[in-house]
């Protein structure tokens, strides 16, 4: 098992722990879907953010109908940073606005966590 697919287990045991107490707590079931490349599909996309002070790692899974990255997350309401992960190189996505560019990082996305989250835009 690679390093990614250990932390990948992580998040997913760290996301069922916090589901027991998502309801008292505000947190929110929150689709990420980002469309799949078709130059390279075979790529492994994860989601790394501050909604669990960039703890966890969570692979995005391939939805071959749509031809697009989805996963979904449970997070806390409000504003919250994130980054992908693309074939283990540091990525944004258009369909969330950005926040910061100090060099060398690019910044993070930002995820506004409420009534209407979500979103559906390219990698960069």
């Amino acid at each position: 098992m690679t390093s990614a697919e250990l932390w990948a287990v992580h998040g997913q045991l760290e996301d069922r722990a916090r589901a027991a107490q998502a309801d008292a707590a505000g947190y929110v079931r929150v689709n990420v879907s980002i469309p799949a490349s078709s130059e390279e599909p075979w790529v492994n996309i994860h989601i790394v953010g501050s909604w669990n002070d960039w703890l966890s790692v969570h692979p995005l899974a391939l939805a071959l109908d749509t031809m697009r990255w989805e996963v979904e997350l449970l997070v806390p309401k409000g504003r919250h940073l994130f980054k992908l992960l693309k074939g283990g190189e540091w990525c944004l996505t258009s369909a969330y606005p950005t926040e910061g560019d100090a060099f060398p990082s690019p910044g993070n996305n930002v995820l506004e966590v409420g009534p209407d989250a979500g979103g559906g835009g390219d990698l960069e």
